[in-house]
């Protein structure tokens, strides 16, 4: 049977246990805190989480300088940089000139570029999505990519004919970033059955200008297509390959009457970008003032001037 002084000295050798425990404990924390705080002087520490990114620093702040005459707690808010998608939070303990300050900033944008694919194929992916920010950003991945997202063009112009009003910029922006190398699969796309996809594919080579000369021959034939949006487009597209005639005033006249308003104005309004090239335009130009329509008369008479 154990004596009770016994028992007292074991009851004492379980506190200072325990006590030492907490001050290993307490200790080993301190030790953890200083070389975080070490590490963070040194150089700033950040950590992405999903659309999150954590950063934690230490500033020293100048007198007169932001946060500097502010009080120990410090916290602030911000919009950017990628306009209203993203917010910035700044939290931060001010001791003496030193300010350490975690930052927090939700980047959607900036997260979904971080994640975004490197091929064609999986940005192609990417755009299907009904995330419009995604859609967004694969689009701008695939234009950037520039001659070595060509084959995205077949795949995009067929989309825009399915209806996706989004795939119209990219397939503009690729065929410019392209130059060259777009104006293959983009020719090819002129004799597609759908009129939406010849006349996105005729808009698409006009962006790139000179260096489409090749596909002439093939906007040429469009100038006799069955669908008057698609003569307009390819007319405006071979100005801006050559300034030559290759019979688009005589196309575009022959629209002047159309009986779709649409049609007719965005034909008038095309006979004013060929300039005096156009001086055949100017009678039925005229008649077209005396139509009683305002809208009509009003693209004439710029039309004419």
């Amino acid at each position: 049977m154990s004596k009770p002084q016994d028992l007292a000295s074991d009851q004492t050798g379980t506190r200072r246990s325990r006590v030492g425990r907490v001050i290993w404990t307490v200790a080993s924390l301190a030790l953890l805190g200083a070389l975080i705080l070490f590490g963070v002087l040194r150089s700033p520490t950040g950590l992405d989480v999903g659309s999150r990114t954590f950063s934690l620093n230490v500033a020293t702040l100048a007198p007169g300088s932001l946060f500097a005459d502010q009080g120990i707690w410090i916290h602030d808010g911000w919009d950017g940089p990628t306009g209203e998608f993203a917010h910035g939070e700044l939290y931060g303990l001010r001791l003496g000139n030193r300010l350490i300050r975690l930052d927090i900033l939700d980047d959607p944008v900036a997260a979904i570029r971080r994640h975004l694919p490197k091929a064609v194929s999986g940005l192609l992916e990417v755009f299907s999505s009904n995330d419009p920010l995604a859609k967004r950003c694969a689009g701008e991945a695939l234009v950037a990519m520039g001659p070595s997202a060509q084959s995205a063009l077949p795949v995009l112009l067929d989309r825009y004919q399915q209806g996706d009003e989004e795939a119209e910029w990219v397939i503009l922006g690729l065929a410019k970033s392209a130059g060259a190398s777009a104006v293959s699969p983009l020719s090819a796309a002129l004799t597609d059955s759908h009129a939406g996809i010849r006349q996105k594919a005729a808009e698409g080579l006009g962006e790139i200008g000179g260096g489409a000369v090749a596909s002439v021959p093939r906007l040429m034939d469009l100038l006799h297509d069955s669908a008057p949006e698609v003569v307009v487009t390819a007319s405006l597209s071979l100005r801006k390959i050559e300034k030559r005639d290759h019979g688009e005033v005589t196309a575009l006249i022959g629209l002047t009457t159309n009986k779709d308003p649409k049609i007719a104005a965005r034909d008038v309004f095309a006979l004013g970008e060929f300039g005096a090239d156009a001086a055949a335009a100017v009678p039925p130009l005229m008649r077209t003032l005396e139509d009683g329509d305002p809208q009509m008369a009003g693209l004439a008479a710029r039309t004419l001037v």
